[in-house]
């Protein structure tokens, strides 16, 4: 079989949504990936659609991806990610081989050509139960570096939220956008594989199709000043029927509680808050993804809040001078 390699262009993208999708779909993954969450997604300086992306073409039809996402920083480590995507008829069949390694070389390229501060990372991710590429993570130099995971938990199940004294809650966009950011580059300081967000990266993160300020909260002190905040996305494309219900799933993107407010229940609160936002919405579940090894304890304030593990993942790198 013959695999070509060829650039990207605008008019690839439904193509790719479909091969993500497909490949979703394959490992049991209900998530659609479509043309516009691409269309974001493909945005300078993280990606450069015309030098970051390629095709694989066979008998002249697309039938994978690769694209590189660029981190870039000037006092963090620099990080530069591989995402590839195979239609699963394609699969073990030397197509993904051929696109990660043409995505590890390239993101080479770009962090030799990038700042000088730090480590240079290469990072890509495969479902837990995606084994064929883990294998072709390993055979091209990268460890298995960190475990996350997706957890879920019915709206039912979240407690009502506790009544505090030392910071109240207030809607999202009553707040200054610049000191939300600053408070998610401190809060996330200590994470790992986290890099601060410039004021682009940061704009990108709220103001995409997928983002509902509306169903999004921050925590304010007696003086005002944001402690915390929880921003919410939301994917009806991904809803689906469970045993004759369909479950309609608000996604927790971002918790981030400054460090010197953490064990005070912020994080939890934001949480109970953002289910009561949900079920007036018309929603069922609450969604979020979780570093396994979090510094924060993450996962046990999630699993006391209701949330249990649906899938795993687990995150590659290659470390390189």
């Amino acid at each position: 079989m013959s695999v070509e390699l060829r650039p990207f262009t605008d008019a690839d993208l439904e193509a790719v949504a479909e091969i993500s999708t497909s490949w979703n779909r394959h490992f049991g993954i209900p998530i659609v990936d479509t043309v516009e969450l691409f269309d974001e997604e493909f945005v300078e300086p993280v990606v450069h659609r015309e030098t970051d992306i390629r095709l694989a073409i066979v008998e002249g039809q697309p039938v994978g991806y690769v694209y590189t996402y660029h981190l870039a920083s000037d006092t963090h480590d620099q990080r530069c990610y591989v995402f590839a995507r195979v239609l699963p008829e394609f699969l073990s069949r030397g197509v993904g081989s051929e696109l990660s390694a043409w995505g590890l070389g390239h993101a080479k390229e770009i962090l030799r050509a990038g700042a000088n501060f730090g480590r240079r990372l290469i990072r890509t991710d495969a479902p837990t139960v995606d084994v064929d590429a883990q294998t072709i993570f390993a055979d091209l130099g990268m460890v298995p570096a960190r475990w996350f995971a997706e957890m879920r938990a019915p709206l039912n199940d979240i407690p009502v939220p506790m009544t505090v004294d030392d910071y109240r809650l207030v809607s999202w966009n009553s707040v200054d956008s610049e000191e939300l950011r600053r408070v998610k580059n401190d809060a996330f300081a200590d994470h790992w594989g986290s890099t601060p967000d410039d004021e682009l990266r940061w704009s990108h993160l709220t103001a995409g199709v997928a983002v509902r300020r509306d169903l999004s909260l921050a925590a304010v002190d007696e003086s005002g000043a944001v402690v915390g905040f929880l921003l919410s996305n939301r994917f009806p494309d991904d809803d689906v029927e469970v045993g004759g219900n369909v479950e309609r799933v608000g996604w927790i993107d971002k918790v981030a509680t400054l460090r010197n407010w953490r064990k005070r229940g912020v994080a939890s609160v934001l949480i109970a808050s953002a289910a009561d936002l949900y079920r007036s919405e018309g929603l069922t579940h609450a969604g979020l993804y979780v570093d396994s090894d979090n510094p924060t304890g993450a996962v046990s304030v999630y699993e006391r809040l209701g949330f249990r593990v649906t899938r795993q993942s687990v995150t590659f790198e290659l470390v390189f001078d």
